[in-house]
C-alpha cells in the first residue's frame, strides 16, 4: 500500500486511486452517482519561482491536510494526481452536493491564508475547482476515463479567471 502514498501529502498517487476505485466499484451497485472534484493550485509553478521549491512543498502539504480535513469524512478517495493537481471522488452524491463540497474545498484552502505568488487573483493560495459526475456502468472504470470532464471543467474554471468552480456540462 505504501508504494500508492505520496510520501509529501499523504494522499494517495494516481496509481493507488485506480486501484482503490477498481475494488470500490465492484461492490457498488451499477448506477451509483459518482462525483469527481478536480483541482490545482493557482500559478503553482511561479509559487515555487517565488517562495522557493521547499516552500512549495509546504504549500502542497497544506493542500493535502485541506482536503483530508474538509472531505476526509465524506470519501475515501483523495488522490495526488501529479504535481500540483488534486482530486477527490464521492461516491452515492448528486451534482447540488458535490458543488458545495467543491465551493467547501476551494474556501478552506483560501482560509488557510498562505501568500499568494501573483496577487490579481487573491492575497492568498487558491485553487481552480472542475467538477464532473458520472454513473458506474461498468465493474472496470478507470481513474482517467472518470476524470475526463472534470479536467475539462477545471481548465474553464481557469479560463474564467481561476479560484472557482466550474461544472461539467455547465
Amino acid at each position: 500500500m505504501e508504494a500508492f502514498i505520496d510520501p509529501l501529502t499523504e494522499l494517495l498517487k494516481r496509481r493507488g486511486g485506480n486501484a482503490l476505485l477498481t475494488e470500490k466499484t465492484q461492490t457498488l451497485p451499477k448506477e451509483t452517482e459518482v462525483g469527481v472534484i478536480m483541482f490545482d493550485i493557482d500559478y503553482f509553478k511561479k509559487y515555487n519561482d517565488t517562495f522557493g521549491h521547499e516552500a512549495g512543498d509546504s504549500c502542497l502539504q497544506m493542500v493535502g491536510e485541506t482536503i483530508r480535513e474538509t472531505l476526509q469524512q465524506r470519501t475515501k478517495l483523495l488522490i495526488r494526481h501529479g504535481g500540483e493537481e488534486f482530486a477527490a471522488i464521492l461516491f452515492d452524491t448528486n451534482e447540488a452536493e458535490l458543488k458545495e463540497w467543491a465551493e467547501k474545498l476551494r474556501m478552506a484552502v483560501y482560509e488557510k491564508r498562505l501568500e499568494a505568488p501573483v496577487k490579481d487573483v487573491a492575497d492568498y493560495v487558491t485553487v481552480s475547482i472542475g467538477t464532473s459526475m458520472e454513473k458506474l456502468m461498468c465493474e472496470n472504470l478507470h481513474y482517467e476515463n472518470l476524470l475526463i470532464e472534470a479536467d475539462k471543467a477545471l481548465y474553464e474554471a481557469k479560463r474564467a479567471g481561476r479560484n472557482r468552480v466550474a461544472s461539467a456540462g455547465k
